[in-house]
């Protein structure tokens, strides 16, 4: 397991020399001032869908535990070679995710969601090597380059109307790091696991596959004092809770989410909230 890391790691590292390459192509032509990077480190949190021992060959499902154990030390070598399947183990995805709970495929969780954004844009950014703690979705990403090449978006293409550009551009951050957000609410849904973030609170419900989505528990986090949701506070703020879920169903409905399912299984009823005076709203 340690080796399959180790494996992992090497990859990161070719991968942030290779990036290197780019970048020292780009500044030996003369363009760096002329070019804006975003570099995202990660994707939306390591996965949960890993092998439970790396490095055991195909074919070998129904083989005990200690003969996949076997296997894998007879072929610990080949980690990390073209021709090695496998993953990072559980227990290492979950400690790349730290100290933010769960993994990729959690959209309730910032360890299924939350990612470092580096950001390389001369032209725009006063205080390099500052950081911004405003919120930003992966779709502000579009809107700020949209801003900073200063395109023009087309209103029709080939004669068809264009939907409005969704998220926010960040740009307003680059300079004034005590800025207040822009973009203030947002969906997440994987899975039919959800969750809703609006002005620093967020509110989300963990589902189990192929469970009922009535029987998924809603928990209310405070981001700004709680940014690796340790404290649920559901139970002190009912009310809270009840204004996020509603605005969730506003934007699940608005951005077509429903109906729900959770990949593996037919879709099954879910309740959903047409009225803040909708006694399951209260509940």
């Amino acid at each position: 397991m340690a080796r399959a890391m180790e494996a992992h790691a090497g990859f990161l590292s070719q991968t942030d020399d290779e990036i290197g390459r780019v970048l020292r192509y780009v500044k030996s032509i003369g363009q760096m001032e002329n070019t804006v990077v975003l570099l995202i480190i990660g994707d939306n949190g390591a996965t949960k869908y890993t092998a439970d021992i790396p490095g055991v060959p195909d074919g070998m499902g129904s083989a005990s535990r200690q003969e996949k154990i076997k296997a894998a030390y007879d072929n610990i070598e080949k980690i990390g070679r073209k021709d090695f399947k496998g993953d990072i183990p559980l227990g290492w995805t979950q400690a790349t995710n730290a100290p933010f709970k769960l993994w990729k495929g959690d959209a309730n969780s910032e360890g299924g969601t939350h990612n470092p954004l580096i950001v390389y844009a001369p032209k725009f950014i006063k205080d390099p090597g500052g950081i911004r703690t405003q919120y930003v979705h992966l779709i502000d990403i579009w809107p700020a380059m949209i801003e900073m090449s200063k395109v023009k978006l087309p209103a029709t293409i080939n004669g068809y109307t264009q939907l409005p550009l969704e998220g926010t551009s960040f740009v307003y951050s680059f300079n004034k790091p005590d800025a207040p957000d822009r973009h203030r609410i947002q969906y997440y849904e994987t899975g039919a696991s959800r969750a809703l973030y609006k002005d620093g609170w967020k509110v989300e419900a963990y589902h189990k596959t192929g469970t009922s989505y009535k029987n998924d528990t809603w928990e209310l986090y405070d981001m700004r004092h709680d940014f690796n949701e340790r404290i649920n506070l559901a139970a002190k703020y009912p009310e809270k809770l009840k204004e996020l879920r509603i605005a969730f169903e506003i934007e699940a409905k608005k951005y077509h989410v429903y109906p729900l399912h959770d990949s593996w299984f037919p879709a099954t009823p879910y309740l959903q909230i047409s009225d803040s005076r909708d006694k399951e709203a209260q509940q």
